[in-house]
């Protein structure tokens, strides 16, 4: 018996170090979970101005293009306004803007230097919105605008008391802080930040500050991330936007705060002393449209990836149970994240996993098995191993009971080594913990057979805990033939 405990003992301390490598919680690169296409983003980080106006807005004909450029130059003012409009327009276009034409037609080159013209405030402001529309454009039509030296110019007109003209310039520097990280780290060097919490003071300045809390987010976005010791700055702003009625403000908040947390724990923990995350959580709710969701989702998500201590503070906020009614959100990339939110909860502490038992997550978890995609699965699977690691043998026993030993042997059919480790961790977890009753689950879904043909895999690795996991629960001689 001493014998049988020593190897038991033995073969623990080998599975307890492979499954820790897998264990844990993992960030946003590592599970590639994403919600947010670069190039397909509900909300982008790019955006052109436009009019109603617009809609009466038709292509231009042989002739009017060179005539509206040349009547720039004009020294009527009227003349030059209404050209620059013209323009102005033709660059707001939905579809297939001229932005190049506008380029290397030397347009732009004009139109720039009426940034200066601070005696023609019409004529400015129609400027700056063509500059804007250009840099909503790709990144090369953005850098033209970087390299011609304007940007000191633009800054001074963002400060400008013309509310409009200074929330196009706001604009314009959001397009290009949301352009490449070279453009962004450029803004931040030039102080863009403070100026911008300084264009924030004002809470009846609804546009201003909308624009300004864009504007930020684009400045905290991007891999590798910005320095935090500057955009920490942001962080009381950004809190105290979170209360605000406008939408389109509580979203970019949450935005920046959901690229701020995605860092260390230090940078977390930062996050955490300044911002109150209760003041987050109603927007988990399924009242509210899901590009306001999916933001705080990812807040909780990204602050639940540190330690024990800072998943405790989104416990503490009363965020789980809201998190988990989010598993029955229609769209199947928030049910994704969901559950990778979930997985680093279930690799806290037992008393973090116990709440996963109170909110009763399992049994929804497990109808999910046989009914979601094979990513979703898979995410699902990272919840029940990190679970099977951390939790106590009440917790694992009630994962058995539930039926999860089935679809778990189901993923050890797939081609991914990964996923297999996984379920075979999760199984010898299982296993150890109530052997009678997993053994007779195993037996009622082919479990032993599944597994008896793992034998013959090309991974030594897998093949070598296959027979562990033999040796260890049945009579290998008797029961299965081993090769």
């Amino acid at each position: 018996m001493s014998l049988a405990n020593e190897k038991e003992k033995e073969r623990k301390a080998a599975f307890k170090k492979s499954i820790d490598v897998s264990r844990g919680p993992r960030n946003r690169m590592a599970t590639q979970v994403a919600i947010r296409k670069k190039k397909k983003d509900e909300r982008m980080n790019k955006r052109r101005r436009n009019a109603t106006e617009l809609l009466q807005v038709v292509d231009a004909v042989p002739g009017d293009w060179d005539r509206w450029v040349a009547e720039l130059s004009s020294t009527d003012e009227n003349t030059v306004l209404l050209a620059i409009r013209k323009l102005r327009k033709q660059l707001s276009m939905e579809v297939n803007p001229p932005i190049d034409l506008f380029i290397s037609g030397g347009a732009l080159k004009i139109v720039a230097a009426f940034l200066y013209k601070s005696s023609h405030p019409s004529i400015q402001f129609e400027a700056m919105w063509c500059v804007t529309n250009v840099t909503s454009g790709s990144s090369k039509q953005t850098m033209v605008v970087v390299d011609m030296g304007i940007l000191p110019q633009i800054m001074k007109m963002a400060s400008s008391p013309n509310v409009e003209l200074s929330d196009q310039a706001i604009w314009c520097l959001g397009n290009i802080a949301g352009d490449t990280i070279y453009n962004r780290d450029l803004l931040l060097s030039m102080g863009t930040m403070p100026f911008l919490l300084g264009r924030m003071v004002d809470k009846s300045a609804t546009s201003t500050v909308r624009l300004a809390t864009w504007c930020i987010a684009n400045l905290c976005r991007g891999k590798p991330g910005p320095s935090f010791s500057i955009t920490k700055n942001a962080l009381s702003k950004l809190n105290a936007v979170l209360t605000f009625e406008d939408e389109e403000t509580v979203v970019d908040a949450l935005w920046a705060l959901s690229y701020m947390t995605d860092g260390s724990n230090d940078q977390i923990q930062g996050v955490l002393d300044a911002v109150d995350l209760k003041r987050i959580v109603p927007y988990l709710a399924p009242t509210w449209r899901t590009v306001v969701q999916v933001p705080a989702l990812r807040v909780m998500g990204n602050v639940v990836s540190g330690n024990d201590a800072q998943t405790q503070r989104v416990i503490a906020s009363g965020a789980v149970p809201s998190i988990v009614a989010m598993l029955n959100s229609h769209k199947s990339s928030i049910r994704k994240e969901t559950c990778w939110v979930l997985s680093n909860i279930a690799a806290g502490s037992v008393h973090q996993i116990q709440l996963l038992v109170i909110c009763q997550v399992f049994t929804p978890l497990r109808v999910m098995m046989n009914t979601e995609s094979h990513t979703i699965v898979k995410e699902i699977a990272w919840i029940i191993s990190n679970m099977c690691e951390g939790g106590n043998a009440a917790q694992i026993s009630h994962l058995i009971k539930l039926g999860f030993i089935a679809p778990i042997c189901s993923l050890l059919t797939g081609p991914d080594v990964g996923e297999v480790q996984i379920a075979l961790g999760i199984l010898f977890k299982m296993l150890r913990t109530d052997t009678s009753v997993a053994l007779d689950k195993l037996e009622d879904c082919q479990g032993r057979d599944i597994i008896s043909n793992l034998q013959y895999h090309d991974n030594t690795e897998i093949y070598t805990r296959v027979v562990d996991l033999i040796d260890e629960f049945w009579d290998a001689e008797e029961e299965m033939v081993l090769i």
